[in-house]
């Protein structure tokens, strides 16, 4: 038999027997779906975990805290070491950190020294302008979640910002507002108190033995934390590291469901029909052929319901990232299908399927 007059008599057998094929459709969907969620939260964290950061960064925040807003450094102590820093070849940026619900989203609110967005925070500005009095900028995470566009105004603890520019960032800054530590100061009526304190060494500087002299200082010692931003991300991930072989294991679990379902599938098909498989094998359809027949409505089945789950599981995580953000401590951490996740997860369908379809 030619392949396309068996393509064609498979289509028919579907069309023919459309509402089992509606059925049988609606579970391998759903089966598909709750793989790629898994597997798009798995992949997420691994390269959340392994994202690359500049090793002359330091990040000082107090000690024990894992997330960041807990943390409290008072800006007496910052002036009172900044000198000392400084002429160890080093910028001190000191940053006010928070996050909350603003126009009903769940974000980072940072508040730094405009003159360090760019040098020490590595903020890229994408569109629109660097902010003045009353503005904010956000990050393109942000607005691609959110929602949010330039010119938008944003209330934040009661006072109305505009959106003046998109700016580029990666990592744990990848859904942030940006506001000027001045704005912040005033807005949150804390003049005296920063979160997170980011010192930058300069070209040459060893920033390791840096961060343990800082580490080191009398007015520091004991009380305070000094890593890289390797580190920091490190103590985030150690949050859903667990997590992230629990999701894979998970993943692994719904893919083999596919097995279950076309098994289920092939297997009511054959029963509720043996009268036609019975009229094939007279006509002269070998047991080969009859297989081959079977493996083919299966394959087709299931690229439609793996088709069908990545339209759906897309769309679900889309409205999941807007609505109920995953917030990982202090970060946001962004649930996507990857290209990985896909090109892997289709023909592992598939094997499955053409094994619950053998065994049935």
């Amino acid at each position: 038999m030619k392949l396309a007059q068996t393509l064609w008599m498979v289509l028919a057998d579907l069309w023919a027997d459309r509402s089992r094929t509606a059925l049988s459709l609606l579970t391998l969907t759903l089966m598909a779906m709750g793989y790629m969620i898994l597997a798009g939260f798995a992949e997420s964290v691994r390269l959340f975990s392994q994202q690359a950061a500049d090793r002359r960064v330091l990040v000082m925040v107090e000690r024990g805290v894992l997330d960041p807003m807990n943390s409290r450094i008072d800006a007496a102590l910052v002036e009172e070491i900044r000198p000392w820093v400084e002429a160890e070849g080093a910028h001190v940026s000191p940053c006010q950190f928070r996050h909350m619900r603003i126009e009903g989203q769940l974000v980072q609110l940072r508040a730094c020294p405009l003159e360090d967005w760019q040098p020490v925070h590595h903020l890229q500005l994408a569109r629109g302008a660097w902010p003045a009095g009353g503005e904010v900028a956000i990050t393109e995470g942000a607005s691609r979640s959110t929602g949010w566009q330039i010119g938008d105004r944003l209330t934040i603890y009661g006072t109305s910002f505009t959106i003046s520019g998109l700016v580029r960032a990666s990592g744990t800054k990848f859904l942030t507002v940006w506001m000027a530590l001045e704005d912040s100061r005033r807005l949150f009526e804390v003049p005296d108190r920063y979160q997170v304190v980011v010192i930058q060494a300069a070209p040459g500087v060893d920033a390791e033995k840096l961060s343990a002299a800082v580490e080191a200082h009398p007015s520091l010692a004991g009380r305070f934390d000094v890593m890289f931003l390797d580190a920091l991300f490190n103590r985030y991930t150690e949050v859903v590291r667990g997590l992230l072989g629990v999701s894979q294991v998970l993943a692994l679990a719904a893919i083999t469901l596919v097995v279950l379902g076309s098994y289920q599938a092939t297997r009511l098909s054959l029963e509720e029909r043996s009268r036609s498989v019975a009229i094939l094998r007279v006509a002269g359809f070998s047991e080969g052929q009859l297989h081959g027949l079977l493996q083919l409505r299966s394959l087709w089945m299931l690229t439609l319901a793996f088709l069908f789950g990545v339209v759906l599981a897309a769309g679900l995580l889309e409205f999941a990232n807007r609505s109920t953000p995953l917030q990982v401590q202090s970060v946001q951490l962004e649930v996507r299908l990857t290209l990985l996740v896909l090109l892997s997860g289709y023909p592992l369908s598939l094997a499955c399927a053409a094994l619950g379809t053998w065994i049935s």
